[in-house]
């Protein structure tokens, strides 16, 4: 006999045997409540109901229409808090009621829909009051507010609780998102105040209403389990005395973590000298993660301990808590593996089995069962006397109430979850109802199954039954381990090849399930039928996400993992005294000494030397083949990632920014390098056109430029084929020098980059490119480095991406709270010097008088940790949010931190941290009007501008003034807001309902319009970066043989027409061949406002708007190429005049007049004396660009101003429609957050406009 054999057929019987038991006692719950099994249909007995008659829920699993009008409803009425808002919405929901809804609810509905209106704040109270009505037994609303100074009203929870057995009632206070200290605080002061309550029994506490989020997530775990436990502690000692008992309970991954952590130091702790031996304290695990157990264990070891002191046993409730959806979406985001268990049985398993370990503890661990599968609490029952223990049952308020009492009646101790949510923050409660209206809907939840169950449906106890012997099998298999492997410390090294820990681009497979497929996210669509149904939206999503293209991003560091913050604690302790990049820095201090002083002795060198030898280097380079230079440029990546903890420990050194900051440009570098490596292999395959490279790209990065910045413009540059030269302010001189040496050691040839530092960096990079070997620079910064080169040189063609206020405008109808969280993310989310940021705050209609806006923003900003990450003194490290200043403010500067102007005030004074004036406590200036000098001073300091807009045409007006054209944002979610503000917003990147910060290659591509940007304004991380920085000469290919001009636009077809009699032959067809490549790039790419990256919870559009350009045909160019490129401009609907030096064919002018095309003929000089004066165009349509066809492009250039302020498209002119349209567009990133409650879901009104959008190309 085979022992093995034998234990196995042991545990299967065991199995069988509890499965049998179990479902004999759910069988005998159900015959308590009279329903007959053998019967279909409904039981003819009367038995208690899970919801009232009038449920808000009620129908939604038979109607699916349901599902839709509730979140409607739901959103309306809650989902802001001004009235006029609300009534927009109350109004167009009851437009559209379901066609179940009883007659006198209709009534109700549409009568206050068509009410709202006209009294808003009268109808608005009304319906609130209504809607929690319909919900009372789900959510209970009350008022808690302080009605005198430490003392608050608990009338209402006092009264309502009474009626709801307190004994058997567990408290869950909720109530809207908190952004920090002074929030926590008062929440502790109401949890107290309900633990006081004879009423409450048992409180429930969300760890993340105890130690808040900040914009450092999981980074900060470590400082907010110390906060938070000092809170809960606080809590615990009142609880105590009062006999409450206190359960943490998880909202997310991160609280998931933490409650464990935060239970067992609240606990431990000794300094205050309270005794909490015997308070009534526990933690709810979610069975949905595989760290459960783990966690399990480790307060089962605590709690042994505790009460062989004498002390009283943990409580340990184990239930699914809801959070796959919203950690899929995280995972789909940030590239991280999906958290949660994929599916209900193996979350069912999972339960079991942290059961069983539970109930080993015996009475030194108190385990609660929270869950409706009526199978799954049987079994629980089951196994609990089979150990000889006692549990409890917890159910959730209002949704199994026969359930609930047929278990009390069996003998079992059983209590219900009820929500709590203080009357003036009644919107927190939606995501709740939302959730569990969405689980209502859903055929194979929980849920539904119970009411199917308890409705007497056939086949439902069988299929019950089925599940649960499943579930008890899998739960005698391995317990699974954590989904999140990544390791960061051993990521490369040898001993982990062969394990899931080491390194892997995020475009390879992954050898274990954990890191592979996540299910696409619910969301609410319609059916053919038109009715509103739950489905899942889009295809299996691989993790970490690949784009159609085939780029995936690099995910950042995993800081939820112990490992990986430890290895980040070790890097910002060496970063204090490191010296990594020292050396090459001094080089390139000195190589830039030598060059400003023009040394030309023996022992230094000039610059005309230092170009020659790299020119010299580089010529290798550039003779590879596009696609050979591309993979190389691509592999650069590898190295990157592999000098992560290098890069790291400098960037942690040199600029102290916040860990997640650092971690995010690491992995911004890794995805620029291999993002334009997979464009340069591109280059070499554009029909129509050859791509020559340029021999030399001056890059220059003034003070604080992050490092993801100046690689990707280093790898552009060497992804065409050019020489670099790195121009380097000296706070960024040690990463420059780092970064430099890593792709000089993954295969870019010595001599091909070179770094220059100097003290005066502005004056080197202006004495280098005065040198006419230089192509072209790239200046990241400020704007008037740009101007300074240009006045030395203005022939040089400087593509340039600059700092500008950028705006985030807050509307009536956004969340007010998510709405000021990601407002102070855009503002201080990454670096100082980023030119993502948006420091310009516009409060539109009601948000401006919003007093929960308003104290959000102050109580964040006041709680946020402030330091140097290499140098934190007696702080954590990892918990900082905002760093140093890259240099001193400048004069400007310290005015708009320190200054206030006339009707100014503070909202939130800055505060200086360290004496060299580099760390302050960001600051919120009021009183405002948009021509305050304020707007130019506070770029680049931490200081945020307030302003008031009564209507979103006010709005986009500030955004387009003040902005800068870099990056500008959005909150709201009424459609006669959102829909204007996509349309006429003028900035290279645009965000909805999200951050302008933590942007990500191919996503959300980053660049600037106006004065934001220099050049030809293709956004860096977009498709057509390359094409530009460098130049392009005519391909003509094969001649075709047909003459068709089908599919080209009528105007162009037109033109074609009326201009063939003045054209040869082959001038025709290269005519007619070009349109047809416009009309092809147009449609199948730059036309489309395409999302390539596909998350579904994301729509990432790239679009090209047209811009006014000014064409001028030299005196000795062919007609035939001005011809083809205004086909292009037709093709791109852009505004266009004319200046030809040739007299064109009265047809081909005719026509022009006729689509507006303003012609003028002039010789080259009298045109270049006429545009330095009044510039190109006309005073009707002044021009952003000049597309110049022959002639001399320097002296256009010098004649043109050389301050950078219109766009010279000077390159000979092909037949490529891709190059030729982008003179006529601009490049713009639009990101909009597509999820919401944890479901995928468009803000309204949106969905409609992408598809308008992506179908105009096709008109």
């Amino acid at each position: 006999m085979n022992p093995e054999h034998d234990t196995g057929r042991a545990g299967v019987h065991e199995t069988a045997a509890i499965a049998d038991a179990a479902a004999a006692r759910a069988l005998s719950w159900l015959v308590l409540l009279g329903i007959d099994l053998d019967e279909p249909g409904l039981p003819e007995v009367e038995r208690p109901r899970s919801s009232t008659p009038n449920d808000l829920l009620e129908g939604v699993r038979d109607d699916s229409e349901s599902l839709g009008f509730a979140r409607r409803l739901l959103e309306a009425v809650m989902g802001t808090s001004d009235a006029f808002a609300a009534a927009l919405n109350l109004r167009d929901m009851s437009r559209d009621l379901p066609s179940n809804m009883p007659v006198v609810e209709r009534i109700a509905v549409r009568a206050g829909g068509l009410a709202s209106l006209g009294l808003p704040w009268a109808v608005l109270p009304v319906a609130r009051k209504w809607l929690r009505e319909r919900v009372s037994h789900l959510v209970l609303t009350a008022k808690l507010s302080e009605i005198a100074e430490g003392v608050i009203s608990t009338v209402e929870v006092r009264d309502a609780l009474r009626d709801r057995s307190p004994e058997h009632t567990t408290v869950a206070l909720s109530g809207v998102r908190l952004l920090g200290n002074a929030g926590a605080e008062s929440e502790v002061q109401r949890l107290i105040t309900l633990a006081k309550l004879d009423e409450v029994t048992h409180l429930s506490v969300d760890v993340n209403r105890l130690a808040t989020p900040s914009m450092n997530g999981a980074w900060a775990l470590d400082s907010d389990a110390q906060t938070g436990s000092a809170r809960l502690r606080e809590l615990l000692n009142v609880a105590q005395a009062h006999g409450t008992a206190v359960t943490l309970e998880s909202s997310d991954y991160r609280s998931a973590l933490l409650a464990p952590q935060l239970l067992i130091q609240a606990l431990s702790a000794t300094g205050d000298g309270a005794d909490l031996s015997q308070v009534s304290a526990g933690v709810s695990l979610p069975a949905e993660l595989p760290e459960s157990l783990q966690a399990a264990q480790a307060l089962m070891q605590f709690s042994r301990v505790r009460t062989k002191n004498g002390g009283t046993p943990l409580e340990v409730v184990i239930g699914v808590a809801g959070l796959t959806a919203r950690e899929q979406i995280h995972s789909i985001l940030s590239g991280h593996a999906v958290s949660t268990l994929d599916t209900a049985a193996e979350q069912s398993a999972q339960l079991l089995r942290v059961l069983k370990a539970l109930l080993l503890a015996g009475d030194s661990v108190r385990a609660v069962v929270a869950s409706e599968d009526v199978h799954l609490l049987a079994a629980a029952t089951v196994l609990a006397q089979a150990a000889g223990q006692h549990i409890t049952l917890q159910l959730r308020a209002g949704v199994a109430a026969e359930l609930e009492a047929a278990a009390r009646e069996h003998g079992f101790a059983v209590r219900h979850r009820l929500p709590l949510v203080p009357a003036k923050e009644f919107s927190a409660a939606a995501s709740y109802l939302i959730a569990l209206a969405a689980e209502t809907s859903r055929t194979d939840s929980v849920l539904v199954r119970t009411r199917a169950l308890l409705a007497g449906e056939p086949g439902q106890f069988a299929a019950g039954t089925l599940r649960l012997r499943e579930a008890l099998q899998s739960a005698t298999q391995l317990a699974p381990e954590s989904h999140r492997v990544q390791h960061r410390e051993v990521e490369w090294s040898d001993d982990a090849r062969d394990t899931t820990a080491y390194y892997r681009a995020p475009t390879e497979l992954h050898r274990i399930d954990t890191g592979g497929l996540t299910a696409a996210v619910l969301g609410l669509t319609r059916a053919h039928s038109g009715a509103i149904t739950m489905e899942v939206l889009g295809d299996m999503l691989r993790v970490p996400t690949i784009s159609a293209t085939g780029f995936a991003n690099e995910p950042d560091t995993d800081p939820s993992r112990f490992d990986n913050r430890s290895w980040a604690r070790s890097l910002l302790a060496r970063a204090k005294r490191s010296d990594i990049g020292v050396a090459g820095a001094q080089q390139a201090s000195e190589r830039g000494e030598e060059l400003s002083e023009g040394s030309g002795d023996s022992s230094g060198e000039d610059h005309g030397e230092l170009l020659g030898r790299a020119l010299v280097a580089g010529e290798s380079w550039r003779d590879l083949r596009a696609t050979e230079r591309g993979t190389a440029v691509a592999r650069l990546a590898l190295g990157i990632a592999a000098a992560r903890d290098q890069l790291f420990e400098v960037l942690a050194a040199e600029s102290g920014a916040p860990a997640p900051v650092i971690d995010a440009d690491v992995s911004g570098a890794v995805d620029a390098a291999r993002y334009l490596g997979q464009l340069g292999a591109g280059l070499g395959a554009v029909r129509g056109a050859r791509f020559d490279a340029d021999r030399m790209i001056l890059v220059v990065a003034d003070a604080g430029v992050p490092l993801a910045e100046r690689a990707e413009a280093v790898c552009a540059a060497l992804a065409t084929g050019a020489a670099v030269t790195l121009v380097a302010h000296q706070s960024v001189a040690r990463s420059s020098s780092v970064l430099l040496d890593e792709l000089r050691a993954n295969g870019v040839p010595d001599g091909v980059v070179n770094l220059v530092v100097g003290v005066d960096h502005v004056a080197l990079a202006t004495l280098i490119a005065a040198d006419v070997r230089v192509d072209r620079a790239i200046v990241i910064g400020h704007r008037d480095t740009a101007r300074d080169m240009l006045r030395r040189r203005p022939d040089l063609r400087i593509e340039g991406r600059f700092r500008v206020p950028g705006v985030t405008v807050i509307s009536q109808s956004a969340d007010p709270q998510l709405a000021a969280r990601h407002a102070l993310v855009s503002a201080f989310g990454t670096h100082h010097a980023s030119a993502d940021t948006a420091r310009v705050l516009v409060l539109l209609g009601a948000a401006a008088r919003s007093q929960s806006i308003r104290g959000a923003l102050v109580d964040a900003i006041e709680s946020m940790d402030i330091g140097h990450s290499a140098r934190p003194g007696d702080g954590d490290a990892l918990a900082f949010e905002l760093g140093p200043l890259p240099e001193p403010p400048s004069a400007a500067g310290l005015r708009a931190l320190a200054q206030l102007d006339a009707g100014e005030q503070w909202l939130v004074k800055p505060k200086r941290l360290d004496k060299q004036g580099l760390l302050w406590r960001p600051g919120i200036r009021t009183g405002l009007s948009r021509d305050s000098r304020f707007w130019n001073d506070a770029v680049g300091v931490p200081v945020i501008g307030l302003l008031a807009a009564h209507t979103i045409d006010d709005a986009i007006s500030l955004t387009n003034r003040l902005g800068g054209g870099g990056v500008a944002a959005l909150e709201a979610n009424d459609p006669g807001e959102t829909l204007p503000w996509l349309e006429h917003v003028r900035a290279a990147a645009i965000s909805l309902g999200r951050p302008t910060t933590h942007t990500r290659v191919e996503r959300q591509p980053v660049g600037g319009w106006g004065e934001a940007a220099m050049g030809a304004e293709l956004l860096a991380g977009g498709p057509s970066r390359l094409l530009t920085l460098g130049s392009w000469s005519a391909y003509e290919g094969t001649a075709s043989s047909t003459l068709h001009l089908r599919g080209l636009r009528p105007e162009v077809r037109v033109l074609i027409e009326v201009a063939q009699a003045s054209l040869d032959y082959p001038s025709f067809d290269r005519v007619r061949r070009a349109a047809l490549s416009d009309t092809l790039a147009w449609r199948t790419g730059l036309g489309k406002a395409e999302d390539v990256s596909g998350l579904g919870v994301e729509r990432n559009l790239l679009r090209h708007r047209p811009v006014s350009t000014h064409l001028r045909l030299a005196e000795s160019a062919p007609i035939a190429e001005l011809i083809r490129v205004v086909c292009a401009g037709l093709v791109a609907g852009a505004p266009m005049t004319v200046s030809t030096g040739v007299v064109l064919p009265p047809e081909v002018s005719e026509f022009l007049a006729m689509q507006g095309i303003t012609v003028s003929l002039e010789r080259d000089d009298a045109w270049l004396e006429r545009v330095s004066v009044s510039g190109p165009g006309d005073a009707e349509s002044p021009a952003a660009r000049v597309r110049l066809i022959g002639g001399d492009r320097v002296r256009t250039a010098e004649w043109l101003g050389g301050l950078g302020d219109v766009a010279l498209f000077a390159q000979p002119v092909t037949m490529a429609g891709p190059v030729e349209l982008l003179a006529f567009v601009r490049e713009q990133s639009v990101s909009i957050c597509a999820h919401r409650h944890d479901l995928a879901m468009l803000p309204a009104g949106v969905g409609g406009y992408i598809a308008e959008l992506q179908g105009q190309a096709s008109r």
